[in-house]
């Protein structure tokens, strides 16, 4: 029985109480992928269903708020038309209601008066300007309802506002409207500093056209156009008024009308040789990102160790600045870029005589050349461009521009300075005209001189017109006779006469003119003069405005119906009209008068190229400055080394160490004591590398020397003209002299004069 049991019976259960649930070595089951998909929808249901309740709570506030500003609107609405349906009680009303028992005149005047209340109380809630509730209420704002403490009721009886009230006892009692002042406005003294500033001329340069004018409320005024954005000017003149604290969006409300922007129309084409060129540089540099800015103003002070415009380092005389190198990136200096420059050149044309024969001449030319070159060639003419020339003539523009603005602000009773210059002739017209007129030369022109003469006490525009179209010293001075005459006669205490002008060496800045300069003012009474060039290219003042007004005067004439067929009818017609231009009339026979008062030969001044002011105090004697300087009362000072020059006696010309006369032709070596102008288009010999070349002068710059087209040598004494033009800049000690024209020995070379080439190679050795 026993074993029939044990085989029978099942094994025992394990016992599952005292195990745990999971082993503790094995990871909890995941969960199946069906019930983890329901659980995202549920999430997913949950977070729609929170989303459309907080979507149906925003419309909810929305529409909450929009009922509560329409009911707000609807509110204010009833209101308003509630206070205009009730009627307030009239004059008389409330007149038998203030005075029950008053007498009968007593009860109209107060009908008056509360009439009066109600019309102007109805005017003033009617108007919709603010000036003309202005105007209405400076009525009520006097002294009289002040003194009886009225002021209260009459604000309460008329509506009008306590500020409004109180800003009227302080303005005029003028029934004109006050404009407001705004709190930050500047003042009237720094407006009037701000069109001073942009006024002068080294900002804004005067327009010579006769249509460049802008009208403004009714006032006519000649424009100006700036030189500078109006960003960088602003800068400029908290830099020079520090103590004025202006923003640039005021300082550039604050412009004065005439003075504005050139836009294409209005390019400057009397632009500066050495700027136009440099600039030209600096863009090529700056597009191939050589270097960091193309404002060659401020490269320039970058290369000095002091930013205030010293002479020192401008000249390039400081040691420190010597070092100064520009900043530029890494660049192949050998690859080939191009760039453009402004170059004179003489050119030699062909002229057929009525014979059938030619005849050569030579014209002097100014064109805008491709130069080509390398990266390092470009970076190294920019660089000496800026160092050599842009300093000095950066320097010379401001001191210029600031020491004449100096001496206009400080001038005695006995002084005077006239700004002079010529303006572009003016071409005479019918005011009507038939149509073979405007072929060949019927139209005949007038030259005018034009200037401004400034004294202590006022302002005096001139104008000489004459039909000759001389432009020399001679023309200059008669043009002058008859201003400096008109000045001493109108103004008798005159006696010191500062004259200002550009420089070109065929005009202003010659012998010539030296000469009539230092002798003709001394015979009309003048005691002391001096005489200021303006920077070559820079040279743009008043004077260019003057001729602006005369010739617009003129076509007004001729738009009225009159004929101004020629110079003399231009200036017999302006002087009829009414106008603040004096007038002079020069004839043609004064002008050649003058030609035989010059001596045959002249002494040169050597350095003619920099001489910025002349001084003389007394005939046939004059010192010259590098630049101007006012320092002293007597004008005698030692500043920039001032060298003392005489002429011939006016009275008994006689020779002196000179150039010959220009129309004596030139047979041997002629040494040149100084370039100018005059010079190009001339041969000259010129000395490279130890050899002699003979060219011919192409331009002339007081800092560079002469830019020379030279042959190339065959032999000794033997040249020809290569195929590619060689024009490079030769400086004065590199010069030898001006030559006679080589001949020509066979088809294609040429040699200079025998008894020249000796002459030459004597002076070499």
């Amino acid at each position: 029985m026993q074993a029939y049991l044990s085989t029978t019976t099942p094994p025992h259960s394990p016992d599952v109480a005292l195990q745990p649930e999971h082993d503790v070595d094995l990871p909890p089951t995941p969960p199946s992928a069906q019930s983890q998909s329901q659980k995202q929808r549920g999430r997913k249901r949950v977070a729609r269903n929170r989303q459309k309740v907080y979507q149906a709570l925003y419309e909810s506030n929305a529409k909450l708020e929009k009922a509560l500003r329409k009911a707000q609107k609807y509110r204010q609405r009833y209101n308003r038309l509630m206070e205009k349906k009730r009627q307030a009680d009239s004059p008389n009303t409330k007149s038998k209601r203030q005075m029950v028992t008053a007498p009968s005149t007593l009860r109209r005047t107060l009908v008056f008066h509360n009439a009066m209340i109600s019309e102007l109380r109805d005017k003033y809630k009617n108007l919709q300007s603010d000036r003309d509730k202005q105007i209405i209420s400076k009525i009520m704002a006097g002294k009289v309802l002040k003194k009886y403490r009225l002021l209260k009721m009459a604000e309460r009886e008329f509506g009008f506002s306590p500020r409004r009230m109180r800003s009227n006892e302080k303005r005029t009692t003028a029934l004109t409207y006050t404009r407001k002042k705004q709190k930050n406005s500047i003042s009237p003294a720094t407006e009037e500093k701000i069109k001073q500033f942009l006024e002068r001329d080294e900002n804004s340069r005067a327009s010579t056209g006769k249509k460049d004018t802008v009208t403004k409320k009714k006032t006519k005024r000649q424009k100006r156009f700036l030189n500078e954005p109006l960003e960088k000017l602003h800068k400029k003149f908290r830099k020079e008024y520090p103590d004025i604290r202006i923003s640039n969006s005021e300082f550039c409300k604050r412009r004065p009308f005439w003075i504005v922007k050139p836009t294409v129309k209005d390019r400057d084409t009397c632009l500066c040789k050495t700027h136009a060129n440099l600039q030209s540089m600096a863009d090529k540099l700056l597009y191939h990102k050589v270097i960091k800015s193309s404002n060659i103003e401020d490269l320039i002070v970058s290369l000095c160790c002091s930013p205030k415009y010293t002479k020192q380092c401008m000249y390039r005389e400081c040691t420190v600045c010597e070092a100064k190198e520009l900043e530029i990136s890494t660049f192949d200096p050998g690859t080939q870029t191009f760039w453009y420059e402004w170059k004179g050149k003489a050119e030699e044309r062909l002229k057929k005589k009525k014979d059938g024969s030619e005849e050569k001449f030579t014209v002097h030319l100014t064109v805008k050349e491709k130069v080509m070159g390398t990266f390092h060639t470009l970076l190294e003419d920019f660089s000496m461009g800026l160092k050599e020339k842009l300093g000095k003539h950066v320097y010379n523009i401001r001191h210029q521009y600031a020491a004449l603005r100096g001496l206009k602000e400080n001038l005695s009773e006995d002084e005077v300075v006239l700004h002079i210059d010529f303006a572009e002739n003016f071409l005479c017209k019918y005011s009507s005209e038939i149509q073979a007129v405007h072929f060949g030369d019927s139209h005949k022109q007038a030259s005018l001189h034009t200037g401004v003469a400034y004294t202590k006490n006022s302002v005096i525009s001139v104008c000489s017109i004459s039909s000759s179209f001389r432009h020399d010293p001679c023309a200059i001075w008669a043009h002058l006779s008859k201003v400096l005459t008109f000045l001493k006669d109108q103004y008798p205490t005159l006696s010191v006469l500062h004259v200002v002008s550009d420089g070109p060496t065929t005009q202003y800045r010659s012998k010539k003119n030296f000469y009539f300069f230092t002798n003709i003012p001394y015979q009309m009474g003048w005691k002391k003069l001096t005489w200021n060039f303006l920077e070559a290219g820079h040279g743009k003042g008043p004077a260019d405005g003057i001729g602006a007004a005369v010739k617009r005067r003129a076509d007004d004439i001729i738009a009225r119906g009159k004929d101004i067929p020629n110079a003399r009818v231009l200036f017999e017609e302006l002087q009829q009209q009414k106008s603040a231009t004096e007038l002079f009339y020069v004839e043609p026979e004064e002008i050649e008068s003058m030609d035989i008062l010059v001596p045959s030969e002249l002494q040169t001044i050597r350095g003619t190229m920099k001489i910025h002011q002349i001084i003389s105090a007394s005939p046939s004697q004059m010192s010259w400055r590098i630049l101007s300087c006012f320092c002293s009362a007597t004008h005698d000072c030692k500043c920039f080394n001032p060298e003392t020059v005489m002429f011939q006696h006016w009275d008994k010309p006689s020779p002196s160490t000179s150039t010959s006369h220009p129309d004596t032709p030139q047979i041997g070596l002629l040494h040149i004591v100084d370039l100018n102008e005059g010079l190009i288009g001339q041969w000259c010999a010129v000395k490279y590398d130890g050899d002699i070349y003979p060219g011919i002068i192409q331009d002339t710059d007081v800092y560079s020397g002469a830019l020379v087209k030279t042959m190339s040598s065959a032999g000794l004494n033997r040249f020809f003209w290569p195929l590619r033009d060689d024009i490079i800049w030769y400086q004065t000690r590199n010069i030898i002299g001006l030559i006679p024209e080589p001949v020509p020995v066979t088809k294609r070379h040429k040699e200079i004069n025998v008894s020249v080439w000796k002459e030459i190679c004597e002076t070499l050795n």
